[in-house]
């Protein structure tokens, strides 16, 4: 008779916890109830807009057909970020977006929108920067950007395409001293575009941005940002191994949603994010774009976001880039 007495109470115990839990937040118990706007703050097309699709193609139940992909582009991803702020804390609009979320909390003068206005929900993945060339370049390593630089009047010409390449480039000239000559670009592919033409001699992009020009045999790749090579890319030395391992940028996607949002709402959307990325085929495909995925908690991802701020924040300082 003891064992089964036991385990009645066993039973009772978790139903009193359980109901216990569900009396604290009965007005979110059947969260989510209707659509959920995703913004995705990019054109369609781009990397951040494929992962947040595959979210919610992917994503499983109570979430699933739920997730309504809109895209907000504009000003680097400040229009999106500016809705995503000014949405009402109910856990009915959510964000997909990456580094420049840190980026553009801190490169304005007068922000549209309040850093602490997003709550951050939950990583999806990251990936490293890769500096590339093209296939004719004298440059054949890492280590021969210094010498090449040096012996270059104004530094080597070097693509941007927006802020967060613009400020890789600037970590790497802070940390090596080589001089870089920076050309700005409208957008990856014209950047891209400048470096085949041979009118640019680097260019400093995430890995999932360009990895095809560099299975392609398009772009020469001189190191990857990661602390160890990169699964589908094991030829690329990282800038450790290079000789550089202070430059270690890397880029990265995640969740927000609004700051106010109820906590369990956000903790379901954290569970909603670390089941999609249990899912074999959707681990398979961000791989296949140079990333890895990376489950956080709320509390890791909001350290996170912290952390890359004062990064960049620092980087534009001693960059001296003036503030838009």
């Amino acid at each position: 008779m003891k064992p089964s007495i036991f385990a009645g109470v066993r039973r009772l115990t978790r139903y009193a916890l359980f109901a216990a839990a569900m009396a604290t937040f009965p007005a979110h118990a059947d969260y989510p109830e209707r659509s959920i706007n995703l913004i995705v703050p990019f054109p369609a097309g781009g990397s951040v807009d494929m992962l947040a699709r595959l979210f919610a193609s992917h994503v499983a139940p109570p979430f699933k057909d739920k997730v309504v992909v809109i895209n907000r582009p504009g000003a680097s991803g400040v229009v999106g970020e500016s809705a995503m702020a000014r949405a009402e804390p109910d856990g009915y609009t959510i964000m997909f977006q990456g580094a420049p979320a840190a980026i553009n909390a801190e490169i304005y003068k007068a922000p549209l929108y309040k850093a602490a206005d997003l709550q951050p929900v939950g990583m999806i993945m990251t990936a490293p920067f890769v500096v590339v060339t093209y296939p004719e370049s004298e440059i054949k390593t890492l280590s021969d950007v210094k010498a090449v630089a040096a012996a270059t009047q104004n530094g080597l010409t070097t693509a941007e395409a927006g802020i967060s390449t613009r400020l890789a480039a600037e970590m790497y000239r802070l940390i090596t001293g080589d001089k870089l000559y920076m050309v700005s670009y409208n957008g990856g592919p014209a950047a891209a575009s400048s470096l085949l033409r041979h009118e640019t001699q680097l260019y400093f992009s995430d890995l999932t941005s360009i990895a095809p020009y560099i299975i392609s045999g398009q772009f020469r790749p001189l190191a990857v940002t990661s602390a160890a090579r990169v699964k589908d890319h094991p030829t690329i030395p990282t800038t450790a191994e290079a000789g550089v391992p202070e430059f270690a940028p890397e880029t990265w996607f995640g969740v927000f949603t609004r700051t106010g949002t109820p906590p369990e709402i956000v903790q379901a959307l954290n569970q909603a994010v670390s089941g999609f990325l249990e899912n074999p085929a959707v681990i398979q495909k961000i791989e296949q774009t140079g990333g890895t995925v990376r489950p956080m908690s709320v509390a890791e991802f909001e350290d996170y976001y912290g952390r890359q701020r004062q990064l960049w924040r620092d980087v534009i300082r001693r960059a001296n880039i003036p503030l838009r």
